[in-house]
């Protein structure tokens, strides 16, 4: 009898500026060395808020039509605290702002709910910690807000980087974005908490 062949498993990585840089190279590598077949796509400035100027609500249609996707690994968030669109007129950001925490939440429902029907496997990579103080205190709300909405779908699974230094040579020098060492670090990390 023939051997039959090992299909490798697919896997989809998507993101903004921070699995742009340092942490989305070194996953795709870590991945692709460990026999997995990665489909990247990566887009700074974009998130979940201003589908006028990127919508990943289509973009991930498109996406998940060119694989059979096993697996996704997301990191979004970073750009979103933001005004978004709502019947037409602006709504402004704010930590406590109801209406537009529920407009986002529809939101991430459509974009997750997508990922989980069409995969398998689910990640979410939290936002490190960021050195801008406001900013920081800021992406604490999106992670929190991903890893509640996370474990209550009953699917996927919430990956956090809050052991990451705000500082170089682990960051660049704005203390949000991720260089290439740190990328690596965060990278292993994935791959050993995701069991890839």
């Amino acid at each position: 009898d023939a051997l039959t062949p090992t299909i490798k498993s697919e896997v989809l990585i998507i993101g903004d500026s921070m699995m742009q840089f340092g942490i989305g190279p070194a996953l795709k590598k870590g991945l692709e060395s460990r026999g997995y077949s990665v489909e990247y796509f990566v887009k700074k400035s974009t998130g979940l808020t201003w589908t006028h100027f990127f919508d990943w609500q289509y973009k991930s249609e498109e996406l998940l039509s060119m694989g059979q996707f096993d697996v996704v690994i997301v990191m979004l968030g970073s750009n979103d605290g933001r005004w978004l669109k709502y019947q037409g007129k602006r709504l402004e950001y704010g930590p406590n702002v109801d209406l537009w925490w529920q407009q986002y939440s529809l939101r991430f429902d459509e974009f997750y709910g997508r990922l989980c029907n069409e995969t398998r496997k689910v990640f979410w990579i939290g936002m490190p910690p960021m050195k801008p103080e406001g900013y920081h205190n800021k992406t604490r709300l999106f992670n929190a807000f991903y890893q509640g909405k996370i474990q209550s779908s009953g699917c996927g699974t919430y990956i956090p980087t809050d052991y990451l230094s705000k500082d170089k040579p682990i960051r660049w020098s704005d203390g949000i974005h991720v260089s290439n060492s740190g990328g690596k670090m965060v990278a292993e990390r994935i791959i050993r908490d995701t069991g890839l």
